[in-house]
């Protein structure tokens, strides 16, 4: 319980970075040089959040209110984050997000096998319950605009994420390429896009292998295209991998 609430000081989500987190720290361990094997601090993490988890630790709201509403702009790791910090100082926080559900990417583009959806919900719930109002289905510049935010709000923090895909830029995409964030978005919303039985995944980021996984288990044979070597593939070593066995 101690090393939960030492870890939660500065990180909010031990029990989603402890599952998705590529922990690069653990190459550069300086505890190699002494009995051969980095810290896995990413089990470590993950083991202390799930403790958290099961056992209801939650978190402690400072007992001095301070003068002054905040707005956060976005609810997924960034958003919520914030928030978290704002509200455990006594700040008045409102969350505003478009979509129905908090969570940003951490919800709607990490794939349930590598991120269940418990988990997001009960991390996130914890936070909510230091005091923070969600205002959920409320798009900024729509529902409501950004001017009517800092009229109302003491500071306003925007943390909208990196959502949108990229389009690959050639002649006939239109109507036949979907972007990795997409494909896995309808995934989670259980409204799978449709797609043939022969698939093909340009790129060899996370979202790629991701997309990969997600369309062979819906029965596709999947084909990756990655412009340089497997070596120099930005995913996750044991992703690549673990994709190449299914």
């Amino acid at each position: 319980a101690e090393a939960w609430k030492v870890l939660t000081r500065n990180n909010p989500f031990p029990g989603v970075t402890g599952r998705v987190c590529p922990h690069p720290c653990e190459s550069a361990c300086n505890r190699t040089y002494f009995d051969g094997a980095a810290v896995n601090i990413n089990c470590v993490e993950r083991t202390v959040g799930d403790f958290g988890l099961h056992k209801g630790l939650a978190f402690e709201k400072t007992a001095q209110n301070k003068n002054g509403k905040i707005a956060v702009v976005g609810s997924g790791p960034a958003g919520m984050s914030c928030a978290y910090q704002l509200a455990r100082m006594g700040y008045d926080v409102t969350v505003f997000e478009a979509a129905p559900k908090p969570g940003g990417m951490l919800r709607y583009a990490i794939p349930a096998y590598r991120l269940p959806e418990a988990v997001v919900d009960a991390e996130i719930s914890r936070i909510v319950n230091l005091g923070v109002t969600m205002k959920l289905n409320t798009a900024v510049g729509k529902d409501i605009s950004f001017d009517e935010l800092k009229k109302q709000f003491k500071a306003v923090y925007v943390a909208i994420g990196a959502q949108s895909g990229t389009a690959l830029g050639v002649e006939g995409e239109e109507g036949r390429v979907l972007s990795g964030l997409v494909f896995l978005k309808s995934v989670r919303e259980n409204n799978p896009a449709k797609i043939g039985k022969k698939v093909v995944i340009v790129g060899g980021g996370n979202t790629a292998i991701d997309a990969a996984r997600i369309a062979r288990r819906m029965g596709s044979d999947v084909t990756v295209l990655y412009r340089r070597t497997a070596v120099e593939m930005p995913a996750y070593e044991e992703e690549v991998t673990a994709a190449q066995e299914e």
